[in-house]
């Protein structure tokens, strides 16, 4: 995405990180790969996606697999289909990156959701006693 396309949309990043595999040509970059994922905070509607992976092919995959796809009902169907679309050596880190981001995800929905149930308790009225 260019830059300022995601103005007006509120969404919240989560990066998930895996060891790539020798042999993969990312791993000539880093060892570590990272996907970052933007996502709406109501439904986990995935909107804009980066990773650290070298072509643009594989950047591209990635985000045509992983934009629109939902962190509420999880990845699976994403894994399914990056195991049919995406043959690299880094396939296996991809999944960890993306089961990754899936659990950072998890873990701020499930905070978020304990916060606004006692926000909402702190502010109920339980009138005179």
């Amino acid at each position: 995405m260019v830059r300022g396309e995601l103005e007006g949309m509120h969404g919240v990043l989560f990066i998930g990180h895996a060891k790539l595999p020798l042999g993969s040509a990312a791993r000539n970059v880093s060892e570590i790969l990272a996907l970052s994922c933007v996502a709406d905070p109501q439904y986990g509607v995935i909107l804009d996606v980066s990773d650290t992976l070298v072509t643009d092919s594989a950047h591209s995959i990635i985000k045509d697999i992983l934009i629109g796809q939902s962190l509420l009902d999880g990845l699976d169907s994403a894994i399914v289909e990056l195991h049919e679309r995406y043959h690299g050596a880094a396939l296996p880190a991809v999944e960890a990156a993306l089961k990754d981001t899936q659990a950072q995800w998890q873990r701020w929905h499930d905070s978020a959701q304990r916060n606004r149930t006692n926000d909402i308790s702190a502010k109920k009225d339980y009138g005179p006693r």
